[in-house]
C-alpha cells in the first residue's frame, strides 16, 4: 500500500481530484477531506473489501 498526500493552493476542487487520480499509483484511492476523519485501520478495511471480490 502506498501512501500519498498531495497540496493544492488556490486550485478548484475539480482539478484537484482529477491530479489526485493522474497521480495515483495503486488500483484503489481514497480521498480525505479537510473535515474528514479516518480511523487508523480505514485504509486496511478498504483493501480487504475489494479483496473479497465482492466489488467489482
Amino acid at each position: 500500500m502506498c501512501n500519498k498526500a498531495l497540496y493544492f493552493q488556490n486550485t478548484w476542487l475539480s482539478a484537484k481530484l482529477a491530479k489526485g487520480i493522474e497521480e495515483a499509483k495503486g488500483d484503489i484511492i481514497c480521498f480525505l477531506d479537510d473535515d474528514d476523519l479516518f480511523k487508523p485501520t480505514k485504509l486496511e478495511r478498504v483493501d480487504k473489501i475489494f479483496e473479497e471480490d465482492k466489488i467489482s
